[in-house]
Order: C-alpha cells, then structure tokens, then sequence
C-alpha cells in the first residue's frame, strides 16, 4: 500500500521520521521496507493534550528525502511544525504518511501553508475524498481489506501481510 507508494517515487537518500517518541516502533517498523534509508526523530514537549511546547530534531536530514509516519492527521497542526523543522535542518523534501487522515479544523490551511511536500492518507475515513489539495494522496486501503478478510475465512494467518 503505502511502501509501493514511496517505492514508485524512487527517494534517494531517504529518512525515515517519527514524529515523536511513541511512534518510533511503528517507524521502525516502516524502515525495513527501506533498507538503505536513515532514522530520525522529533522529539515533542507537550504542555497539555493538543499543545506542543516544543519540537526538536535528533538524527541528520540535511540533502535528505524524509517521510514522517504517524497514525492519524488531524488538524496537521504538529505536522507543519515538524516539516519547518525538518526544512530548516536541510531536509529536500518531506512527506507525511498517515493511516487515518480526519482533517479537522484548520487542517487543509495547515497543509498548504505547511512545508511537507505531499500528505499521504488511507481512505479509512471516507470525508478525505472531500478535501482537495496538490498536496494531498489518497490510498485506497480495499485491497489490504479484501486480503485480510479472504485470510481469515480461510483460517490462514494475516501476519505475513503488508499492513503499511
């Protein structure tokens, strides 16, 4: 799905990006489709729920292609804060990949007036194909869903699937 995705843009000098500490697994996780590329992570203070105190780089973007890795895009208000940074430290350029794109609020404002490259969601909330942007890539995730329930009627495991 999503690693076929990156795969056909052919990113040299890739690095792959959490977004904070708690998603670094997931990240991880997502690299080993990329063997090549680099790690970094932003490391977020938060004063509250929904509001960063601040964001700092750890790991080298400069002349690099980074894709940050995130379960859900809401308002992207973090994400632009993290694709200036990432900008500002040399990264060329920076994609955000988001499981389930919500798009709340002032989102599709963030996004454009964000420095990420291109966002790229699943269709797992269906209000995403109302938001309109150059900006913004739709994956359809039906294939994966055909899979997995084709899996599991024929009691076969589900592990082995691609689930990014």
């Amino acid at each position: 799905m999503v690693t076929n995705y990156i795969k056909s843009l052919n990113l040299d000098n890739l690095v792959i990006c959490s977004p904070d500490h708690g998603a670094v697994k997931k990240n991880t996780d997502f690299a080993k489709a990329f063997p090549e590329s680099n790690f970094a992570v932003i490391n977020k203070k938060r004063i509250k729920p929904n509001e960063v105190h601040s964001m700092e780089l750890i790991g080298d973007v400069k002349g690099k292609n980074v894709v940050i890795i995130d379960d859900m895009a809401d308002t992207l208000g973090t994400l632009k804060k993290a694709s200036e940074i990432l900008v500002d430290s040399g990264a060329l350029s920076v994609r955000a990949v988001a499981t389930h794109g919500i798009l709340s609020g002032k989102a599709m404002e963030n996004l454009e007036n964000s420095k990420l490259t291109e966002l790229i969601v699943s269709d797992t909330i269906g209000s995403v194909y109302d938001k309109k942007s150059p900006r913004l890539k739709v994956i359809s995730c039906s294939d994966l869903i055909v899979d997995v329930v084709d899996r599991l009627v024929k009691n076969k495991s589900i592990h082995e699937l691609n689930m990014m």
